[in-house]
Order: structure tokens, then C-alpha cells, then sequence
């Protein structure tokens, strides 16, 4: 594992009681959020963690979203806003929002969730001093729905750790969630054509290492308009959408040998277009890598986990 500068910080007290607590950047990417968006700003502007710089970078809106954040300028110096002259699109605009941030610590931004007021401060206190990632849970919201703000207990379980393969198998590191140190800016810079969130998780798995904070923290909006979805959705089977992540994700620098195997024969047996018995051997035999997220998951229960995803991935699912 590298050296990483972020345990030159002190972690003997609380970061939120430290004379100098560290400056936390929001990075903020914003199109045509005109209907979410002041809540949205609100949950940050109040956050309790209060040494916070506000990067905003809207992509172009057509709607009253600028408008918006203009209102919010004039109540909140820490709000720096940026507008782009061509649309960007998703990932590029939130390349763009984290290398615009200044802070010692980033923490990624959607235009339309609500977050908890104490995100910030409870992400931070609860770091192990050794990772470069943290993130936290979530949970999805519908529009109109109310939110219990009380009930923070995660549904799913999280990754700490170098846990690159398990991670390569399912993404829980949604951009939403996630803080990161300055330091991992130029290893995850540009971004490539993939979730940008999986790629900047994958990345600081090997590069001191991701930390889950068991807590939502993040209350995320579904509606018609979410974007990560429009981007995202497979445009083609299942597998060859992840054997395609997989080939960007080997070429990190730093990745060990032997979970570089493992992501070549994932990507061997999609080429291979293997059958569905055969993915069932490897998906069980590997079960711990991607069944990890599932709470009070029994023996049984993995069986049956395997027999469906082999479905998915085989040449007749």
C-alpha cells in the first residue's frame, strides 16, 4: 500500500474540535435542477460541519436552476459558481466540479438528494486515519414521499479496505456518498468512460484504501429525470456493459496481481460467452466477492443468488 498523506493529520480528537479543522469541499454539478435543487442546498448550507467551500458547476441549464443558486450566492459567500459554455455532460461536468475544489477533503454533490444534516461532521469523526475514500449509505427516496430522518440503519453492508474485486463485482460507492483527500485528485483525473463513482472507488481501493461509514447520511431522489440512470442504463447485455468496465478498471496502477486475475477471468468467461453452469460454479465459488453487500445472506441463500446472476451473465440469461 502507498504512503498516504492524509494520516499526517491528527486524529487524537474529534476532527470537528481541532483549532484548524480541515476545509471541506462540495463538488456540485447541476442541469436543469430547478425543481430539487433548494432543498438540496439547503442540507448543505446547514450542514453542521461548517468549514465548507461550495463548488458549483452547472452544465448549461435551460431551466431556473441558475437562477436559483444566484439567490443562494447572495445568502452564502462559501458558494463558488461556475458556469460551463457548452454542455459538458455528466462525468465530464463532475470532473470539472472536483478539480475546481480547494479543499483538504471532497465531498461529491447531486443537485436533487437531501442529506443529513450531520454528514459531513459524522463522515470525518468516524475516518480511520488510514483511508482515502470514505462514503457513506443512502437510501432512495420518491418525490413527494416524506423522509424519516431518524432512521439512518443501512439495508445493505459496505466495503473498508483494499476490497478491489468485491468492489469490481458491485459498485457502493455512489458519488453521492462519497469524501475523498486531495491527494487521490490526480490519480483519479480525467475520469474514464465509466460510472464515474465506481471508477474513483476502484481507484482509491489501491491507493490507501476505501472506508464504509455505517450510516445513511444521503436520502436520493428518484425521478423521470435522474441522470446517473440516463447515462448509465446498459445499451447492451449485461455482461458485455461490465466486461467493458472491467478492461478500464486492470489498467489502475498499483492493482495486485492476484485481483487482476480474478477481474481477466470475469472478462474471459463474458468473451467466452460461458455457460450459465459455468458461471454458477465461479459466481458460488467466489460468492464472498459478490454477495458482500447482503446483510444475513445464509448458505442457501447464496445458492440461489448464484443460480439467478449466472442467468444474467451467461450467453442464454
Amino acid at each position: 500500500m502507498q504512503h498516504n498523506p492524509c494520516s499526517n493529520l491528527l486524529m487524537s480528537q474529534s476532527i470537528l474540535h481541532t483549532k484548524t479543522a480541515p476545509l471541506v469541499s462540495i463538488a456540485m454539478c447541476t442541469y436543469n435542477g430547478g425543481a430539487y435543487i433548494r432543498e438540496q442546498l439547503d442540507s448543505i448550507i446547514h450542514q453542521t460541519y461548517k468549514h465548507l467551500e461550495i463548488v458549483i458547476v452547472d452544465d448549461v441549464s435551460t431551466d431556473n436552476t441558475r437562477q436559483i443558486i444566484n439567490e443562494y450566492i447572495q445568502r452564502d459567500e462559501r458558494i463558488k459558481f461556475y458556469q460551463n459554455e457548452i454542455n459538458l455532460g455528466f462525468n465530464k461536468n463532475f470532473e470539472k466540479a472536483v478539480m475546481l475544489t480547494t479543499g483538504e477533503w471532497i465531498s461529491i454533490a447531486d443537485q436533487d438528494d437531501i442529506w443529513h444534516l450531520e454528514k459531513i461532521k459524522h463522515m470525518l469523526n468516524n475516518w480511520n486515519g488510514k483511508a482515502e475514500m470514505l462514503y457513506c449509505s443512502s437510501k432512495k427516496f420518491k418525490d413527494g414521499m416524506a423522509i424519516d430522518f431518524s432512521k439512518t440503519t443501512p439495508y445493505t453492508r459496505g466495503l473498508t479496505g483494499e476490497k478491489i474485486t468485491e468492489l469490481a463485482c458491485r459498485n457502493c460507492t455512489e458519488g453521492h456518498t462519497i469524501i475523498i483527500h486531495k491527494s487521490l485528485k490526480e490519480k483519479i483525473i480525467p475520469f474514464k468512460n465509466v460510472p464515474y463513482d465506481w471508477w474513483i472507488g476502484m481507484v482509491a481501493s489501491v491507493n490507501g484504501g476505501i472506508q464504509w461509514i455505517d450510516k445513511i447520511s444521503v436520502w436520493r431522489r428518484i425521478h423521470e429525470n435522474n441522470s446517473y440512470e440516463k447515462m448509465f442504463i446498459p445499451k447492451s447485455s449485461l455482461a458485455a456493459t461490465w466486461a467493458a468496465y472491467l478492461e478500464t478498471f486492470i489498467q489502475i496502477k498499483g492493482m495486485r496481481d492476484d485481483d487482476k486475475k480474478f477481474m481477466e477471468h470475469c472478462i474471459l468467461l463474458i468473451r467466452q460467452k460461458a455457460t450459465a453452469a459455468k458461471w454458477r460454479s465461479f459466481i458460488f465459488k467466489n460468492r464472498n466477492r459478490f454477495f458482500y453487500y447482503k446483510k444475513g445472506f445464509s448458505f442457501f441463500s447464496k445458492i440461489k443468488g448464484s443460480i439467478y446472476l449466472a442467468q444474467k451473465l451467461s450467453s442464454t440469461g
